[in-house]
């Protein structure tokens, strides 16, 4: 008897570790969890190109069309990905898509990064039947990946794991493709215990909400596995800061494995109202008989007076870093929303100098412009902080500092009084507080916008002051790093040692 149940424990135990297969949906294009944009483009002009989220019936409400306006052959387009959670995976099976061609003929791959930044590509599959959604997939195994840059010698191989970054459309064909992508899936294998996914919803996209008002929320699980079907139990529980339990209660889910056309949903509402300002953290716990260990899921909200109605205006302004132009339209909105919540009065706009002049002199400010229009409605004032130097600095005649004050000369001309303040972006070695840039570069932004401003890159505040030579205090901008009470430390000793900034 004693034998039989070791077995029967092992067995138990041997199951619920085993590795099973399931397909993780990165876009559905159905939220904006995912940020899309043509970022490169082979034989054809990025302006007969365009990108957008439409819909198409028969696979949800929306998905992601491609047109490719092509007057040579072989023209190609690399649409770039940014997921708002991104995911590596350190084992993959295969990736696919489900494509539908509107006119013309194109050929579709998968781009990856590796673990060490170098990009791969998958084999190309064709797309030739119109008017029909077909699936898309290609292996992603170590041999099945090429290097998008190959060196001499022996096959480059990808280390893992792999992130997606991008999908390539391709035509071999003159004239207007158009072809319509959704439901991008990775097949990978998990612990039975991590065939569940899940994702919190709260009535109030931004987290923050008042004291005495509800805060309504939904837990949404899905079953990622096509074979096994899940049953459990949950428990949602409401914490404060200190652990304390302040509310519990408890349902039930059962999904049936998901298909290629069909995820296996289910949701969960739960609901409470705070008196005391503070952060609330929501933990669901989930029970199965399937699994040896629970699994553990949580989101938080913050409960606090709201400061939206703070004045601008003070001599000193409450700001924020944002990488608004790297985020889909709805989360950049969220965190403009999130900002005048918090009485942001400036905000500075990480703004990849790769992004809005990919070659020299031809500017991109479409995105920037709907930014700064956005912050600007908030009653925010912007500010334009440059990251990301391009590839062709150094190679185009005039050195970094040179091309980037003709940078900033053509955006204050463009932006004109909408945007007061620029930042100058960190050249890759470490000039800091480089007196003589800052000065010229002012003078140059003086004679275009009389009142605007340009500060530095970020330093540490620890290197105040640099052997280079200080740069003006009005436009020293400066970091901290390590925990907070070290940080104020460096700020004071700083405010004692130089005018403040």
């Amino acid at each position: 008897m004693i034998r039989a149940l070791l077995v029967m424990y092992a067995l138990t135990v041997a199951t619920a570790r085993a590795s099973e297969p399931v397909a993780t949906v990165l876009a559905d294009f159905e939220s904006d969890s995912v940020a899309a944009n043509i970022r490169s483009a082979t034989n054809v002009a990025v302006s007969d190109c365009s990108l957008q989220t439409t819909q198409v019936p028969a696979r949800g409400t929306r998905s992601l069309q491609l047109v490719i306006g092509a007057t040579r052959q072989d023209a190609s387009v690399v649409c770039g990905l940014r997921f708002r959670a991104p995911q590596a995976f350190a084992t993959a099976q295969s990736v696919a898509l489900f494509a539908q061609l509107r006119s013309g003929s194109v050929t579709i791959s998968f781009e990856f990064r590796d673990s060490a930044g170098q990009t791969f590509y998958t084999a190309s599959s064709t797309v030739s039947d119109r008017d029909r959604w077909v699936r898309v997939s290609a292996p992603l195994g170590s041999a099945d990946l090429r290097p998008a840059v190959p060196v001499a010698g022996a096959p480059q191989a990808p280390r893992f794991p792999i992130e997606l970054t991008g999908i390539r459309v391709s035509t071999p064909e003159i004239g207007r493709q158009t072809v319509c992508l959704d439901d991008i899936e990775v097949e990978h294998v998990v612990p039975a215990e991590d065939l569940l996914r899940a994702e919190f919803h709260f009535s109030r996209p931004t987290h923050l909400y008042t004291p005495q008002e509800n805060v309504a929320g939904r837990i949404e699980f899905e079953n990622r596995s096509r074979g096994r079907r899940v049953d459990a139990t949950v428990d949602v529980a409401w914490l404060d800061a200190d652990g304390t339990e302040v509310a519990r209660r408890r349902g039930a889910i059962s999904l049936p494995p998901s298909g290629p056309e069909f995820r296996s949903r289910q949701p969960l509402d739960f609901s409470q109202t705070f008196a005391q300002p503070g952060i609330y953290r929501a933990v669901a716990e989930v029970r199965s008989s399937q699994w040896l260990a629970l699994r553990r899921f949580e989101s938080s909200v913050a409960v606090m007076p709201s400061n939206r109605t703070l004045p601008r205006g003070r001599s000193v302004f409450f700001g924020a870093r944002s990488g608004l132009l790297r985020e889909p339209q709805s989360d950049a909105a969220l965190e403009l929303q999130v900002a005048r919540e918090l009485g942001v009065q400036l905000l500075a706009i990480d703004t990849p100098w790769r992004q809005i002049e990919p070659r020299p002199g031809e500017l991109i400010l479409r995105d920037l412009d709907r930014v700064v229009v956005a912050v600007v409605e908030r009653d925010i004032a912007p500010l334009i902080a440059l990251s990301e130097p391009p590839d062709w600095i150094g190679q185009a005649g005039l050195s970094h500092a040179e091309r980037e004050i003709l940078l900033l000369d053509s955006l204050a001309r463009h932006f004109g009084t909408r945007v007061g303040y620029y930042q100058l972006c960190p050249a890759g070695e470490p000039r800091g507080l480089d007196a003589a840039h800052l000065e010229s570069a002012q003078d140059r932004l003086t004679a275009v916008q009389r009142g605007a401003r340009v500060l530095s890159p970020p330093v540490d505040a620890a290197q105040w002051p640099t052997p280079r030579g200080t740069a003006s205090a009005d436009g020293a901008t400066f970091a901290t790093r390590g925990p907070h009470a070290e940080a104020l430390e460096r700020i004071a000793a700083l405010s004692t040692s130089a005018p403040p900034a």
